[in-house]
């Protein structure tokens, strides 16, 4: 299985998150466009 979201650690059997992980991992999931640009080079 490969885990998907930011690092945690794992303290008492609970998963913690760092303020800094969870910033970094929404930085990484961040998207200017859902389409792609065409061969025009205009999105759309």
């Amino acid at each position: 299985m490969v885990g998907i979201g930011p690092k945690f650690l794992k303290l008492y059997g609970r998963a913690r998150y760092r303020q800094v992980d969870i910033e970094a991992f929404e930085e990484s999931c961040l998207a200017s466009s859902t389409k792609a640009p065409t061969a025009t080079g205009r999105a759309g």
